[in-house]
């Protein structure tokens, strides 16, 4: 028996570099809301325009674990009704909206044990609309029902057609009575506060996933009928349970409490399952490096963490470019690789791939890369133990595309200057700009020479899409063989291929 809270894991879409911008769909529902006052019922054919007010919720627990779930807008714009299980034990909660495509830092302003709920409160509301949910017990013969989540941590939304299972008693039944005789439950419950045995569920056939934790069971008007918050062997197996919002969701504000201080039992197996647990890594301070004044409504600042989706070997890279064919030209490289490092060496090397909420940037960097984080100029940097080669990843969101693709632009590029003497400075660096789809790219390499008289060039690369603007600069030695061991050089390549192959605008 599990709790759908998952560990974030690969979004699917990193590439070769940043891809242009499509314009992003319009909320389905606009409009001014007020708290207690629900619009009429949406036609069922409309219930997609639902789904933008779905969010998911990243926790980070103070021992570095991770795990993502599901969530709604309810209320008002500024609170989110997720599981209590997916925010125990966390002392970071972020809520990410994919239709806004921004992220808001959370606290829980309520919980509710017996059903396992827990209401957060954002620090800058997310522009969504509240759902509604069902105030008296829904006939669930009538459907369809759907639930919308995150399932396994992906950041892309999906939607899955739900059937509930029906009892002697109906569809509501406690949570005791539902599962006392099933297998493991009792072992699993141990420890467990919440929800409680006598919990009302309704309990569903349909598969569940982990990460949909939290996720709204929609009716065809739109309504949160039921919140998926728990089931057997990950969901699989189709005994699985839903919280009915008739019965909980209205006295939850009232209740009051925090969030408890230990993670949950369910939580922990869960994660305990997973190979390669996620990680966060901290942007303090992080503002947008363009100006004071832009940060004052919200679009020019930024807080949270870098979230790792998946570690990536030389294998999955090796496939990767044979499925793009570039085999051909980049097999000398990671043979090269493969032969100079040992076998222990060898199965280190490979490559974290982040996602910055913020920007919508993915890219991948050695897994055994230090990332230190400079907030005024928005970069990321990692470097080779002799520092002569090293990668500056620039992450930022602006006020505007001009303000990025200028003083974002700029401001990047300031971090690079120092680092030699340039035959042609790399501030000359022309972007093309397509105003149209509000996209613009700028690539080439410049030489210069260090300090100490070595030859070095640094490959340049700004993309911006839309107010986003993702960058990097591979510096090194002009001659990577004679100036890097081999480790070094090796090191150098995989920089190299992070940047350059697991790069892009992944929110797109």
């Amino acid at each position: 028996m599990t709790p759908f809270a998952a560990s974030p894991s690969d979004l699917g879409r990193a590439g070769p570099g940043p891809r242009r911008r499509s314009p992003f769909a319009a909320p389905g529902l606009l409009g001014a809301t007020l708290v207690g006052l629900w619009p009429a019922a949406a036609p069922a054919q409309s219930v997609r325009g639902f789904y933008d007010s779905v969010v998911q919720v990243l926790c980070r627990e103070a021992g570095g674990a991770a795990r993502a779930s599901s969530g709604f807008v309810w209320r008002d714009e500024g609170h989110v009704v997720t599981t209590l299980h997916s925010v125990a034990g966390c002392n970071l909660v972020n809520v990410f909206s994919e239709a806004a495509q921004r992220t808001s830092p959370a606290k829980v302003v309520s919980v509710h044990h017996e059903p396992d709920l827990a209401l957060l409160k954002l620090e800058r509301p997310l522009g969504l609309r509240p759902l509604q949910h069902a105030e008296r017990e829904p006939d669930l013969d009538k459907g369809p029902f759907r639930v919308v989540g995150y399932p396994l941590a992906t950041q892309k939304l999906g939607s899955y057609p739900v059937h509930f299972t029906e009892g002697r008693q109906g569809w509501a039944m406690s949570l005791d009575d539902a599962y006392s005789e099933v297998q493991g439950k009792r072992e699993l419950f141990a420890g467990v506060s919440f929800p409680t045995g006598n919990a009302t569920i309704f309990r569903v056939a349909s598969l569940l996933q982990p990460g949909q934790s939290g996720a709204p069971i929609l009716d065809p008007q739109g309504r949160v009928v039921a919140i998926v918050d728990g089931g057997m062997r990950d969901g699989y197996l189709g005994l699985n349970w839903s919280i009915p919002t008739h019965k909980y969701l209205s006295a939850l504000p009232s209740r009051g409490g925090a969030a408890p201080a230990q993670p949950s039992k369910w939580s922990q197996h869960f994660s305990a399952l997973l190979a390669n647990p996620p990680k966060f890594v901290e942007l303090p301070g992080r503002v947008t490096a363009t100006t004071a004044g832009a940060a004052a409504d919200g679009a020019g600042a930024a807080s949270g963490a870098l979230l790792r989706l998946r570690t990536m070997s030389l294998a999955d890279l090796e496939a990767l470019l044979r499925q793009r064919g570039r085999w051909k030209d980049e097999s000398g490289n990671l043979t090269f690789i493969r032969q100079t490092v040992g076998a222990k060496e060898l199965a280190a090397l490979t490559f974290d791939i982040f996602y910055d909420p913020a920007s919508g940037a993915t890219f991948g960097v050695p897994t055994l890369a230090r990332l230190s984080w400079d907030a005024r100029h928005g970069t990321l940097e990692t470097m080779t133990a002799s520092g002569r080669a090293r990668v500056v990843i620039g992450v930022q969101v602006a006020a505007s595309h001009a303000q990025a693709r200028t003083t974002g632009r700029r401001t990047f590029i300031d971090k690079i200057l120092p680092l030699a003497a340039w035959d042609k400075s790399p501030a000359t660096l022309a972007m093309n700009v397509d105003e149209g789809s509000e996209y613009a790219q700028g690539a080439n390499f410049f030489a210069g020479r260090e300090r100490g008289g070595m030859p070095v060039s640094v490959n340049l690369n700004v993309s911006v899409s839309g107010r986003k603007l993702l960058a990097y600069a591979l510096y090194g030695p002009d001659d990577i063989v004679k100036d890097l061991s081999d480790l070094e050089r090796a090191q150098y390549l995989m920089m190299q291929y992070g940047v350059q192959e697991l790069s892009g605008f992944s929110q797109q």
